[in-house]
This record gives C-alpha cells, structure tokens and sequence, in this order.
C-alpha cells in the first residue's frame, strides 16, 4: 500500500510541477489541502472530490476512491491529475482494461504528455498489447527526448527496451 501511495505521490510531482514556479515542500496532508482550495480561498467541487479520493487511497479504501475520482473527472475534465491518479488506482486494482482507458482519456486532455504514454504503455504491456504498448512507450520516450527530461527518458527507455524483447 505504501508502494502505490509513493507511486500517486511520484504522479503528483510529475503532474503537478511542469509549469508551475518551485514552492517550498509541505507535508502531504498540508500539500493536499493547498491544492484542494481555489485562488479565492474556497474549495473547488474537482478539488473536493480529488481531495476525498486521495483521502480513501490512504485508507485503502479504492473502491470509494475509483467513485471520487470519477467525479472529479465529471467534474473537471480537464483535470489531467485526476485522470492519473484513476489510472494508478486501476493498475492496483489490476485493472487494466480500465486503467489503459483513463489515460487514453488523459491523452485526449493533454496530448503532449510523456508521463501519460509511458503509463498507458505499461498498461498496454500487462493487458498483453505488445505492440500498442510499443507505440505509446516510443511517444513518451520522444517527448521526453524533447523536453530533455533525462530522468524520465531513461525510465521510459528500460520500458521499451523490455516491451522489445
């Protein structure tokens, strides 16, 4: 449990830090009431239910965290956090087939993102779709590539490399 806690925690920094200004590191708990509150110092209706959901997966409870994050998608649909956070959740949850259908919905919100194809293709391979899981690990290595991200290039590197063989 601690694993995919640290791995949503690994989605928030990923997501959450591309094209903001660095901000001093708060607690997680502090970190995720910051996020769940708007300029005007009241809490979004996405942010609530993003918020509430994150609040299940720390007490194990998926199920009520799969129904939040839906809401907060229905809520926001632009919300590219949410969607990554929903698809960390099926891939615990070792659903794939759903995992692999919340990041293809993350790709129609933010087409440019390595860090949704490089996900979608790990869901590709364990769902058995070698070839789609090629395809998307290659988009997410030329991105990176291009952003000259060398840490994730690397990551998704070692994923092609292993979806080769």
């Amino acid at each position: 449990m601690r694993r995919f806690i640290l791995g949503i925690a690994v989605v928030f920094v990923l997501t959450g830090c591309q094209n903001q200004k660095p901000q001093p590191q708060l607690p997680p708990s502090q970190a995720l009431q910051q996020q769940a509150v708007t300029p005007s110092g009241q809490a979004s209706g996405n942010q609530e239910y993003l918020a509430q959901g994150v609040k299940y997966l720390q007490e194990a409870n998926a199920p009520e965290a799969v129904k939040s994050l839906l809401m907060a998608i229905q809520s926001d649909p632009q919300d590219l956090q949410a969607y990554l956070i929903l698809g960390q959740t099926y891939m615990h949850l070792n659903d794939f087939d759903n995992a692999a259908q919340t990041y293809s919905a993350a790709l129609r919100v933010a087409p440019d993102q390595g860090e949704v194809y490089y996900l979608l293709a790990i869901a590709n391979g364990l769902q058995g779709k070698k070839e789609q899981a090629v395809q998307n690990a290659e988009k997410s290595l030329l991105i990176f590539q291009k952003e000259r991200n060398e840490e994730n290039f690397r990551r998704a590197l070692v994923l092609l490399q292993g979806l080769s063989q």
